[in-house]
């Protein structure tokens, strides 16, 4: 069998982001269980546009075949012009932005901002509540999910003293701080947070505050095997494997099924991938793979779902 390159391409510095030691966990994890022919080379993409670029250069002269990340939607962006016009095909496990897919290599492997808008519409809908504040990092995908729900919700207003409810859009390092102050001022309003603050660290800090706070973030695990994998990963590792846990590993499966292949353009196109979470097919380089809920962290283990 032919020698097949897989770059694997995130935030690698743990002291980055709190997903970092999760994704390199999973990616652990993925080859302990399986025994696959899969050669992994890795570049550290920063999650932001000057260091995604640098990344892909690099699995580019690398000779890569297939490319597993990049995970935030603003190192995506920039490492897909890198790619535009060559053969290798890019799976994204969690860059959400909806633009993506336009770049022929791209193919996403997690749903999309559109699909989380959806979701916390909808949520925020049932509870009732009078109106929502809406504050956003300056992450790309923070700054599409901000404003695509501010128009979806016709309660959203632009003042944060007379929303009943409030919502944070980013990553998890500034929704901590935005929930810190809210604490600071006697804040008790709900807070509901997008899917990258789904972590561990973020039920610590739960425990400090005395606010109820919600995520829209991804299933952790789903079929008899997905689940059996996701409770390895918690006994094995004694933490939550975070939101992009069963995107990344079906991903590195999608790559075990195009390494025995000769046309990976093609399988692409055509295959129907089963992975440890269910099957995978691309339809327009989209799957619509996973599922956004709900997490009260008031109520949830982050297995139960709201």
């Amino acid at each position: 069998m032919r020698e097949f390159k897989v770059g694997i391409s995130a935030s690698l510095d743990a002291s980055r982001t709190v997903h970092t030691r999760a994704f390199l966990n999973s990616v652990a994890l993925f080859n302990q269980v399986y025994d696959s022919p899969l050669h992994l080379v890795w570049a550290d993409d920063g999650a932001n546009a000057e260091m995604g670029s640098r990344a892909a250069t690099t699995l580019k002269r690398n000779g890569v075949d297939v490319v597993v990340g990049h995970f935030a939607s603003d190192a995506a962006r920039a490492a897909l012009q890198v790619y535009s016009g060559t053969d290798i095909a890019v799976l994204l496990p969690a860059a959400t932005l909806p633009e993506l897919t336009q770049f022929g290599q791209a193919h996403r492997v997690c749903c999309t901002d559109n699909d989380l808008i959806a979701k916390m519409a909808h949520g925020l809908g049932e509870t009732g509540c009078g109106s929502v504040f809406i504050h956003k990092d300056e992450s790309v995908h923070g700054r599409y999910v901000a404003d695509r729900l501010g128009r979806a919700l016709p309660n959203a207003v632009i003042d944060i003293t007379s929303a009943d409810a409030l919502v944070f859009c980013g990553r998890y390092e500034a929704a901590k701080q935005f929930l810190l102050a809210r604490h600071q001022e006697m804040d008790s309003r709900e807070v509901w947070l997008t899917d990258d603050a789904l972590c561990d660290a973020l039920l610590v800090l739960a425990e400090r505050l005395s606010i109820r706070i919600k995520v829209v973030s991804y299933r952790p695990g789903s079929g008899e095997v997905g689940e059996r994998l996701l409770s390895q990963y918690r006994q094995q590792y004694a933490s939550f494997p975070g939101p992009y846990f069963s995107s990344t590993i079906a991903s590195l499966e999608i790559c075990v099924a195009l390494s025995r292949g000769e046309d990976t353009k093609r399988s692409l196109l055509k295959q129907n991938f089963s992975t440890s979470f269910g099957d995978v097919r691309f339809v327009e380089r989209e799957s619509g793979f996973g599922e956004y809920i709900v997490f009260d962290l008031a109520n949830d283990s982050l297995l139960d779902v709201v």
